[in-house]
């Protein structure tokens, strides 16, 4: 019915072509003769305990652990740079003296056996059995011997480690510290950092080295590092939440600093600065201080004066008030502009408008 007859028989030539050629297949599959010589059957035997073996049977599957779990038994003292460094693992008598005989000053209970008293008496036991192979800064792959030595009492062995070879990594201290202070300090994005990484003279696989190194960086808390170090504080601290600026990412950088020694004595990341996932960032700060936080400057962000409120007991809360004081200066401005009135008069109203403001701030909530 509108097919030429040119197109038809093309068709019946076709269809004559395909079915002689599953014909003559079909002829010579009848002509094969069963053959089940001993190969076959060694194949089929292979194959059938194969199966059973990796399909049949349970598993064991082992985990892998990405970080070691000999941290207990190794020990970082303070050696800045690889400059002497191996003159002074070669050396046993000064390395005695000058890290073995220091080791009693750190107290460093974790690694050592139940009943051991550690008395802080070590003795040297040789190296390492391999050698740390560390990248540094120009992206030279250097080798480090590493120092071994036995507790007196226990005779749990343990690892000297230079500070300059950071634990579980493939990368100097300088170049992870580079890094990372590019990061934290100078906003450089993921993006940038992975980029610009090329200039020691290696490249990173992914960002995903990136994101391990902030979380290697932030094990501890900020807290958790200061009362180890002794460091005191008032209880007065300024709070604030910032947004972190990373493209196809939304996190929020929460921060309670001491305003008289600047140090950070609180730092999280969330994803909402909402009042629930404040007051859990606060609650897991309160947990790790042994004193009492009795004021906190901050903005007028209702969420966080509530999640504070909420957390710590009678907190006194003060308003910052550089946010208020640059929109007033903003709108004056505008003001002198729309209405051409003399600066003098402009002052007179910034100093009246402030004065009733911090007036009106000034009570404790």
């Amino acid at each position: 019915m509108g097919y030429s007859k040119s197109l038809f028989s093309g068709l019946v030539i076709r269809w004559a072509t395909i079915k002689g050629m599953i014909d003559i297949l079909y002829n010579y599959s009848e002509k094969l003769e069963y053959v089940d010589p001993q190969i076959c059957e060694s194949i089929k035997k292979a194959l059938i305990e194969s199966f059973e073996r990796n399909c049949l049977k349970p598993h064991d599957f082992r985990h892998r652990e990405i970080v070691s779990q000999r941290g207990e038994k190794t020990w970082i003292f303070p050696w800045k740079t690889p400059k002497n460094y191996h003159e002074l693992v070669e050396d046993g008598n000064r390395f005695k003296h000058e890290i073995v005989e220091r080791l009693k000053n750190y107290k460093h209970g974790a690694g050592h056996k139940a009943d051991c008293k550690c008395p802080g008496d070590y003795k040297l036991k040789g190296f390492r059995r391999c050698p740390r192979k560390t990248v540094m800064p120009g992206g030279d792959k250097e080798e480090f011997q590493i120092r071994m030595v036995e507790c007196s009492d226990c005779g749990q062995k343990f690892s000297l480690l230079p500070s300059f070879i950071p634990r579980e990594k493939h990368f100097s201290i300088d170049i992870i510290g580079s890094v990372l202070r590019s990061i934290v300090l100078f906003g450089k994005s993921l993006n940038g950092a992975f980029e610009s990484f090329e200039m020691c003279g290696r490249r990173l696989k992914s960002r995903q080295t990136l994101l391990n190194w902030l979380r290697w960086a932030g094990t501890f808390h900020p807290a958790t590092l200061l009362e180890r170090c002794g460091a005191q504080c008032q209880g007065y601290f300024q709070e604030d939440e910032g947004f972190e600026k990373e493209p196809g990412l939304r996190t929020y950088t929460v921060v309670m600093a001491d305003p008289k020694t600047q140090l950070i004595w609180h730092m999280d990341y969330v994803d909402h600065v909402d009042e629930k996932n404040l007051c859990t960032s606060f609650e897991d700060f309160l947990q790790r201080i042994n004193f009492n936080v009795k004021g906190i400057t901050k903005d007028k962000w209702k969420p966080s004066t509530n999640a504070l409120k909420s957390v710590f007991y009678k907190v006194w809360i003060g308003f910052c008030h550089l946010h208020y004081l640059k929109k007033l200066n903003k709108a004056l401005a505008s003001y002198q502009t729309e209405t051409k009135c003399p600066w003098k008069q402009v002052n007179e109203l910034a100093s009246f408008t402030t004065t009733s403001h911090f007036l009106k701030t000034s009570a404790v909530l």
